[in-house]
Order: structure tokens, then sequence, then C-alpha cells
């Protein structure tokens, strides 16, 4: 699926995170809301094929029961899913569902740039391959070879167990049945795996097998009758894996006969052409060797477990706080009636049903993060209103505190709700009164502060004298949630119009 989110220009952690963790997953539904949440605008729709032909050049349908990325091209189609491939019209036809999602075409990458690991892990091996072509006979060249082939299945294998897709394990699978099938027979076998030690399977022994044989043939000298020796003891596992799979699971497994073949091309390299002087020294070294291999993998596969099972359960409590009933129930717990409803500070939308008010101080520095959010929620939905309720008292204001309200209600009054929040950004950015006034001189002028007051009351008489704090329609944005979990929440509540009646 990578390619999928590479179109789309999203990080797929995140977004897999998002959909996994939506209450409704895995519908059309969370799929369309996880879009929405990572800033790509879309619409979805059931459409009958015959009207495919006035879709846009891009949309996203259900192939092959994947959501699937689909791009014009001439009478073809070219679709993006677990790989690219080009599809007549009337295949796309037969397979697709009805429903497509239409969205916005994305300009700029939606996530941070991420550093590409995997060239320089070949890289790595490219080198060691070279190092053992000119250092070692042509055998033992052709058998350390065969290791690092190994070494890059073991790795998918090891990855493919964390959730991790892997190219190698993709090519080698797919085939082995209908690709509509839920479970191939390579992941039938590794999810039969009985093999627990140190919590590690026998796919995870195949790593450390193929690391500790290519670094006694690449680094340890007079090693070839060792790897003899730890060849032949391969036939054991040889024989258990074709047991398992021929009469337990009645299936054969494409990457475990792969590795069965590289295991015997080693066996006959080693009985052929390797000697069989025994040095202990050696023989002691790849003790060491292997040792150190087994704690490295167990250490790393600790790890990446305990992060999985964070990750789900993170799963299942962002589920948890999704939950729009959920929260909702928590919203209307709390509601303030405000006495003063003058529109000094009004953002978005006048007559908006949706509003979101927030009680802030110049001088709060949790304030911060809650105006970024507040902009955040402005720039993003065009069909609510905002306002910001400053708690400011002339008889426990000094003279910096009244001079920034006095300058945020000038450039409001005389240039609007867009340099406002240009200029209260600014504010928070630097927290510097004296670069502040730099900025904004002209407006540093004593403003009429009669309606700021008016509200700064009401938010004292309800109780409202700690910054900063969200208001939803004067329900107070409810403690259990992160501020920012109010973007979870907005659409439903736009949407929602029984809110609106309460």
């Amino acid at each position: 699926m990578n390619l999928f989110y590479n179109k789309l220009k999203i990080s797929k952690e995140e977004f897999l995170f998002q959909f996994q963790s939506h209450p409704n997953y895995p519908s059309l539904l969370s799929f369309s809301d996880t879009l929405s949440f990572l800033g790509i605008k879309n619409d979805v729709y059931e459409i009958d094929k015959d009207n495919w032909g006035e879709l846009p050049n891009q949309f996203i349908t259900i192939h092959n029961n994947k959501f699937t990325y689909v791009e014009k091209k001439d009478n073809d189609y070219l679709i993006y899913s677990d790989k690219a491939s080009k599809m007549s019209k009337s295949k796309l036809h037969d397979e697709a569902s009805d429903f497509v999602i239409i969205f916005e075409k994305v300009e700029e990458v939606l996530h941070k740039s991420e550093i590409n690991f995997k060239w320089l892990i070949y890289s790595f091996f490219a080198l060691f391959s070279l190092y053992s072509y000119f250092q070692n006979t042509v055998q033992l060249f052709l058998f350390n070879i065969l290791s690092i082939i190994g070494i890059f299945i073991s790795l998918g294998i090891f990855n493919k167990k964390f959730g991790k897709e892997s190219v190698v394990i993709n090519a080698l699978c797919d085939g082995s049945k209908k690709k509509s099938e839920s479970i191939s027979d390579c992941e039938k076998i590794f999810n039969s795996d009985k093999i627990n030690f140190y919590r590690l399977r026998l796919s995870d022994f195949s790593l450390i097998y193929f690391l500790g044989i290519f670094v006694l043939g690449l680094f340890i000298p007079l090693s070839e009758s060792i790897l003899k020796v730890i060849s032949y003891f391969s036939i054991l596992v040889i024989a258990y894996s074709l047991f398992y799979q021929l009469f337990i699971e009645k299936t054969f497994c494409r990457i475990c006969l792969t590795i069965i073949l590289i295991l015997i091309v080693q066996i006959l390299i080693s009985y052929l052409f390797f000697n069989n002087t025994f040095y202990y020294n050696v023989f002691f070294k790849s003790i060491i060797v292997f040792l150190i291999l087994f704690g490295l993998i167990i250490y790393i596969n600790n790890i990446l477990s305990e992060k999985e099972d964070f990750y789900r359960l993170s799963l299942k409590s962002i589920k948890f706080k999704k939950n729009y009933d959920i929260f909702k129930k928590e919203l209307l717990v709390k509601h303030f009636d405000f006495h003063n409803k003058n529109e000094v500070f009004w953002i978005g939308k006048r007559d908006a049903k949706l509003n979101i008010s927030i009680v802030t101080n110049p001088f709060c520095g949790y304030c911060k993060e809650a105006h970024i959010i507040l902009e955040k929620i402005i720039n993003k939905y065009t069909n609510i209103s905002a306002q910001i309720r400053f708690n400011y008292y002339p008889e426990l204001a000094n003279d910096d505190l009244t001079s920034i309200i006095s300058a945020f209600k000038n450039i409001y009054d005389s240039e609007g709700e867009k340099s406002l929040l240009k200029a209260i950004e600014i504010w928070y950015k630097n927290n510097n009164l004296k670069n502040f006034k730099k900025e904004y001189e002209n407006f540093f002028v004593q403003a009429d502060l009669s309606k700021i007051i008016l509200l700064a009351n009401d938010n004292r008489n309800n109780g409202l004298t700690f910054t900063p704090v969200f208001l939803i329609n004067n329900y107070q944005f409810p403690d259990k949630y992160e501020r920012e979990d109010i973007f979870y929440f907005i659409d439903d509540l736009i949407e929602d119009e029984e809110f609106f009646i309460n």
C-alpha cells in the first residue's frame, strides 16, 4: 500500500493510526473521516459505472476489497494499491465497487520527510559483498551471497511480524492464493508458528542463523569447517519445516521453500568445497558471535513487541476517545449562560450554528498552543464562528496588559480578524513587549475596552478565571480530552442538528 500513500502524499503510519483508531473502522466513513482529519477534503459518492466517465482524473475506489488510488490514462486506468498496475476500463468496472471518494488534489506533501534507511542497508551489504568477492574464494563468496539473500528474506519476515511491509515478502507471496482471499499460504504458516523461545519464533531464528553465518563467512578467517558443521545442522530445520507444511498445515509457503532452497545450496557448497580442518579458536569465536546476535535479536524483538503492544493499547484508547456519543455526553455536562453577547473579537462566519470560543490571557504560556489550535480550526472550517474572550480586569491589570489588549482591539477594529490572528501569533511566538511594540507601534494607543471588560466579567461570574478554556456553543470542552482532540469532533458537531437544539 506504500504507493497508495505516496500518491496521496500522506504519512502511512499517521494515516493507519488515525484510520484504525476510528470508532467505525474499517468502514468507508472512517476512511473518509481520516482523509479529512489529515487535511484532504473529500466526498463519498455511490455512482453507477455507466457514469464513471464523468469522474475526475484521480479518485479513490474499493478494488478487490482494498482502498485503491485510481488515475485515468487514455482509455485505461492506472491503479495504485499494493503495487502499480494498468487496467482496462471494463476490468476495473467489473472488480471495483460503485463507491468512489473524490478529493481535492494534493499539491504539497502533508507529512514530514522521512529518512529512508533501506538504501543505506542495501549499500552496506553491497559493499560487504564486494569485500567478500576480493577476499574469499569463489565458493565462500557464493555462500556469503546466499546468506545475504537469507538475511533480507528473514528480515522481511521479522518486520512483517510488526506490521511492516516488505517488497521481498510481497513478491514471493503474491500468487500463492487468489488476491481476493484474506490470508495467503505464507501468512497461514507464519501465524501458526508454535515455537516461542524468549518471544522468538522459528522465523526469528532464521534471521539469527543467516546473520551469524554471514559474519563468520566474512570476518572470521578459517571458518569454513565451522560453516560446514552449521550447514549440516540446518538439515534438521529443513526436515521440520517440510513436515510441518506438508502434514500439519497441508500447504506450502513460498518464502519457507525459498529459505529451504538457500539452505540446501549452502549445504552442497560446504560439502563439496569447504575443508574439514577444525580450529578451536574459530569455534569459540563462532559461539560468541551467535550469542551476541541471539541477545541482540531478543532485545530488538522485545523493544518492538512492547512498542506494538503500546500501539494496540493506544488504538483502543483513541478509538474510545474518538467516539462522538461519549464526547457529546461529556461536553453537555457544563454549560454557561453569558449575559453579554457582544461581538468583540468575533471571527469567522457570523451566523454559523457552531461557535468555538476561547477564554485566554496574553500572559498565559499555555494559551499559545490553544491559539494555534483555534487558528487551525478557523482556517480549516469556513462554516463556523469563533470568539476570543480575554480575561481583562482593569482593577487587576498592569500597564503592559492594558496596552497589549488595546493594541489587539485597535488592530481588530481597523484591519479585521486576519490581522488580529496574525498579531496574536506574533505575540505568543516572541512574547516580548518591546519587539511587539516595534511591530505594531501605530496601534499602541488607548482603546475603548468596555466590551472586553463585559466579556471578562461574564467569564469571572461563571468561574472561568483559569486560562485557556475552550467553549463550544458555550459548553466547556471536557477536561478528560486533550485540546487537540477537538479536531476529531468538529465535523460531527456541524452535522449534529440535535446538538443545536439543546
